[in-house]
């Protein structure tokens, strides 16, 4: 199943000005250094506040935002003081005044289409059943530590593996597979590979991979020898007109590819 989410007019406002810089930094570029410019388009319909705290708690603000996409940090500093009436303002507080828009990281938090779509989403099945189970795959850390925060403050348990986390991965994915466990588990490409959920029968995409047979992974955690459920679902959530759009039309694409020279997936 398909969760189509539109921007907010903010939020698409912010987009298109990162991607229209983009593809100003990208004429002529070629390989590892387009593709860079473009995992940054991606970060951001992963999750705008997520790539933005990302970056900010990387120290990259500067680099990412300001002298890559043409504002300097002198403009920024004058624009936030402008609007806040003070010179005393953390770097990323108003940092959307900065990039031309009016809003800033808590408005645009508050007003996130995508993450409320996957919130409301999350709390109609767990009306239906309190005991259900969800894994939520996305890409980017700062999108996961974004989803853990919001979904906590909402009132839905979820856990959350990284990479690096050693045998505390194990220990959280025992405490999601307990009855009294968390409802959701938010997991990094790390949970697509070596565990077993076949517990669960809910497996939501929050931002989709480029290749499809990590798509093909991640469904295969929950698809698998034990799962006593008919059907599991697949939810691949995708923001219109952006590049998640065309990275979900461009799987369909390569699918239709296997399935015409191969024969039907399972």
């Amino acid at each position: 199943q398909v969760l189509s989410v539109r921007f907010t007019p903010a939020e698409s406002a912010l987009y298109q000005h990162v991607t229209e810089r983009i593809r100003e930094e990208a004429v002529g570029k070629t390989g590892v250094s387009l593709f860079s410019l473009i995992a940054r388009q991606r970060q951001m319909a992963s999750s705008i506040v997520g790539a933005l705290e990302s970056w900010r708690e990387k120290g990259l603000i500067e680099e990412l935002l300001w002298e890559d996409f043409g504002i300097s940090a002198g403009l920024g500093a004058t624009a936030k003081d402008a609007d806040n009436g003070s010179e005393n303002v953390e770097d990323g507080d108003n940092l959307a005044i900065a990039m031309g828009c009016e809003y800033n990281l808590q408005t645009l938090e508050e007003a996130d289409a995508k993450y409320r779509s996957l919130q409301t989403f999350l709390a109609s099945e767990l009306q239906k059943n309190s005991a259900e189970k969800f894994v939520v795959f996305a890409f980017y850390r700062g999108t996961l530590k974004y989803l853990a925060r919001r979904l906590k403050a909402d009132g839905i348990n979820a856990a959350l593996i990284m990479g690096a986390m050693g045998k505390e991965k194990d220990e959280t994915i025992r405490s999601f597979a307990s009855a009294e466990g968390p409802s959701v588990l938010l997991s990094s490409e790390v949970g697509s590979e070596g565990i077993d959920l076949q517990f669960c029968r809910f497996v939501v995409n929050y931002d989709l991979p480029w290749n499809p047979m990590r798509v093909e992974q991640r469904i295969g955690r929950l698809d698998r020898l034990g799962q006593e459920a008919e059907r599991i679902s697949i939810i691949n959530m995708v923001v219109d007109n952006t590049i998640e759009d065309r990275i979900l039309l461009r799987l369909y694409d390569r699918i239709n590819v296997f399935r015409e020279s191969i024969g039907d997936l399972e």
